[in-house]
């Protein structure tokens, strides 16, 4: 079946709910876990080329006291030192990064996010590929990267699966200008952003909808893409785009 794929606006929802519907087998699998909310993808004010405006202890407070919060992942650019801050306790952050890509062909750039559950990962990936993540030049957060073959880019991507992380293709259509499905494919489990807040105040935006037609694009063409909702905070800490993650 195909997906419906609305224009700018979402008169009525498509679905309808089963009667006498069943969902034991799907209880079941969640029975023994909880679940945890957060954004993998927000910015702090950690140095370095960090251009985030809230440090990692204003967002621990602003988690706690107002967001309710489990979690955050700062996905800092070109940098990973906020890792190493004393204020980063993995119970609550995640360790990752947001480095940016230009490729040989296509002609094309994209921003996209490393996770993982421990620094060890994430640095064993900076080491494997060194040059691939030497910059230059750029001021607030805005750098120059060498252009790689779009095969090594999907190479790094396995390579980061491999090790369990995950592999995120950050504000998609807000980065990659392509039509074309493909270019927005960085391999079967990896991610999109499909809700992506930005700077609107509200998670139905221009941005969303553009992310959510390709995402449904990518399943009608049998590509294997999970999606994830972001605000992409780079100021005040926020919760306009939240994940549900179920853990043990």
């Amino acid at each position: 079946m195909k997906h419906i794929i609305p224009d700018y606006t979402f008169p009525s929802d498509p679905h309808t709910a089963a009667e006498n519907a069943d969902f034991s087998a799907l209880e079941s699998h969640y029975a023994d876990k909880v679940a945890r909310y957060g954004d993998f993808h927000a910015h702090s004010a950690s140095g370095g080329t960090s251009d985030g405006k809230t440090t990692p202890e204003d967002w621990l407070t602003a988690m706690a006291e107002t967001l309710h919060m489990d979690f955050i992942g700062l996905m800092d650019h070109r940098q990973v030192r906020h890792m190493y801050l004393d204020a980063f306790t993995p119970e609550h952050f995640l360790y990752g990064t947001e480095p940016a890509m230009l490729w040989n062909d296509p002609y094309d750039a994209c921003h996209y996010l490393m996770i993982f559950q421990n620094p060890g990962d994430l640095e064993a990936i900076l080491e494997q590929y060194p040059d691939v993540y030497d910059y230059e030049g750029g001021v607030e957060g805005h750098f120059v990267y060498k252009r790689i073959d779009f095969a090594l880019f999907l190479e790094i991507g396995q390579a980061v699966l491999a090790r369990g992380g995950a592999f995120v293709n950050a504000h998609p259509k807000q980065q990659i200008k392509s039509d074309n499905i493909d270019h927005h494919d960085f391999g079967d489990r990896t991610a999109i952003e499909v809700i992506y807040t930005g700077n609107y105040p509200e998670p139905l935006n221009p941005h969303t909808i553009d992310n959510y037609r390709l995402w449904l694009e990518m399943l009608d063409a049998d590509k294997r893409i999970y999606n994830t909702a972001t605000a992409d905070a780079h100021g005040a800490p926020t919760n306009a785009g939240i994940n549900t993650v179920y853990t043990l």
